[in-house]
């Protein structure tokens, strides 16, 4: 019974993350139009590029070194050379993507709004992160803690892109 209910919420949680994403989706579209939209899923594909690379399968290694046999010798270790990691894969990103755009003069980018390029890759070690600690959580068995984390951090990215985008107006950068 245990596993059915952890299989359910966990799922529950995700198809929740994917309506989020959708209803983000609509909102900006209708408010920021085609070109607005079109500055963000840029600004975030090129994210999401450097997230595919930068996580670096970290996610075996994790659960690797975190067996059952030594997991609460190693846990501090094992997560602090994660974050540390993660860390420096966000510095190295963060240094590739400004070597890109200073050598190109930003055609590598297609001219997307510096801004909206900053916003975007200041986001990039908590995407690392994510793909990093859930691979903890999952590890030490805290699924109830991973699946409030993804419900709560959806429900807040919801208010946030209705507020800035919706009401406030803001546009693509907000």
């Amino acid at each position: 019974m245990r596993s059915w209910k952890a299989v359910t919420l966990t799922t529950a949680a995700k198809a929740y993350w994917i309506i989020g994403a959708m209803i983000s989706t609509i909102i900006t579209a209708r408010f920021l139009g085609p070109q607005g939209r079109g500055v963000i899923a840029a600004a975030t594909s090129w994210v999401a590029l450097f997230v595919t690379f930068g996580h670096l399968s970290l996610q075996h290694v994790i659960v690797f070194l975190l067996g059952p046999a030594d997991r609460e010798r190693n846990l501090p270790r094992v997560a602090g050379s994660v974050m540390l990691v993660t860390a420096a894969t966000a510095a190295v990103g963060w240094a590739v993507a400004a070597t890109m755009a200073l050598a190109t003069r930003g055609a590598v980018f297609n001219h997307l709004p510096l801004a909206a390029l900053v916003v975007a890759f200041a986001g990039l070690p908590l995407l690392l992160w994510m793909e990093n600690g859930n691979s903890l959580l999952i590890v030490l068995g805290d699924l109830r803690r991973l699946n409030v984390a993804q419900i709560a951090g959806t429900t807040a990215g919801i208010a946030l892109v209705t507020l800035a985008v919706g009401v406030a107006r803001r546009g693509a950068t907000a």
